[in-house]
């Protein structure tokens, strides 16, 4: 067997594997919560600094002391620089910092009673995002201009935008991420593969199926598989004619038991980007702001306060939706990858408060 490494026998490839290591480490977070992170520790290691305290290991005192800290600070406009989730945030890269370096959590039960009392002082609510449901995802996609040039190219793509949202609960970071090799339809409706998410930072992935729809106009497989045909077609009289055949919504016919998948020639290519004013496709993946976006957009068409919606009404949407038709949590998580009930709870108290509430068998 191999002998161990250690610094007497080859300290230049103790170095670079340690260097590899250290890379690899790294990754476990995405980029953005690294950045977050980051900026949490400089401010906190800042504050150590001013009052003579140790960031490394830090007292939970200290940590407490800064939550309160954070909590009196007031910006130009009057208003509290961090809400309490952002004193949460700053909390949790403090931890992960004490992790990476072997020490315990610099938190406790004291630090998250003072953030919950901060919350609570405030009247801080979380914002949740309106769930979007299927009546309404049904009015907005037949709103759309789906037969017309250019208008056709937008409805096309927010459609399949829209209902792999709402089928799949995936996160707008993943949607946004979505490749072409990322999306196949087979016998059992449309499959999204996930590469990497927020709550999945050691990237294993997960799959994510969307079965074809009971009705023509929320099928998520027809809606892709209609989107993905006018990617690929590659002249301006090839997409108008497609979408002319396609039709206006109320006329719609499935295609996804006969329609087959455009193979793409470049996998890597982006699922969903932009569409100009002139029916043209950009190159680049579509951002979160983007997919926000969109929603809101369609929101505003029905009539609804794009301020009380986005990208995570959809998800929200199929939480809400899923728990009103009889689904179980564990059905749920399924499809979300929520790691407890909590979340699902939370969105029953706001969204559908009926459900497993006793005052339904009153008979009132």
């Amino acid at each position: 067997m191999p002998e161990s490494l250690n610094h007497t026998q080859d300290p230049s490839t103790l170095a670079r594997l340690t260097e590899i290591a250290d890379r690899a480490k790294s990754l476990r977070l995405s980029d953005n919560t690294r950045r977050a992170y980051q900026g949490d520790w400089d401010r906190f290691e800042e504050f150590c600094t001013e009052n003579h305290l140790e960031p490394v290991p830090a007292d939970p005192n200290t940590v407490r002391a800064y939550v309160a800290h954070m909590s009196t600070q007031i910006d130009h406009d009057g208003h509290w620089r961090y809400k309490a989730s952002s004193i949460s945030r700053a909390i949790a890269a403090i931890n992960a910092v004490h992790r990476a370096l072997g020490y315990p959590r610099a938190s406790n039960e004291d630090v998250n009673d003072t953030i919950n009392g901060v919350r609570r002082a405030r009247k801080e609510q979380i914002d949740r995002k309106h769930p979007l449901l299927l009546t309404e995802i049904r009015h907005m996609i037949a709103r759309m201009d789906h037969h017309l040039w250019p208008t056709g190219m937008a409805a096309a793509r927010d459609t399949a935008v829209i209902l792999l949202g709402f089928g799949s609960a995936a996160r707008r970071s993943e949607v946004g991420a979505l490749k072409l090799r990322n999306m196949t339809v087979n016998e059992d409706g449309l499959i999204i593969t996930i590469s990497q998410s927020k709550s999945d930072q050691e990237g294993a992935g997960a799959t994510l199926a969307i079965p074809r729809g009971n009705s023509e106009l929320t099928c998520a497989v027809c809606a892709w598989l209609h989107w993905n045909r006018l990617r690929h077609l590659t002249t301006r009289p090839e997409r108008m004619m497609a979408l002319f055949q396609r039709g206006h919504s109320p006329h719609w016919k499935h295609i996804c038991f006969d329609e087959p998948d455009v193979k793409p020639e470049n996998p890597d290519a982006p699922a969903f980007v932009s569409v100009n004013r002139a029916g043209g496709l950009g190159e680049a993946h579509l951002s979160g702001n983007a997919l926000n976006m969109i929603v809101k957009r369609r929101v505003n068409d029905l009539g609804l306060n794009p301020d009380k919606y986005g990208f995570h009404s959809l998800r929200s949407g199929f939480v809400t939706q899923a728990r009103r038709n009889g689904a179980d949590t564990r059905a749920v998580r399924r499809q979300t990858r929520h790691k407890s009930d909590d979340m699902v709870n939370a969105y029953d108290r706001d969204f559908a408060p009926l459900i497993g509430n006793a005052v339904t068998e009153l008979g009132m």
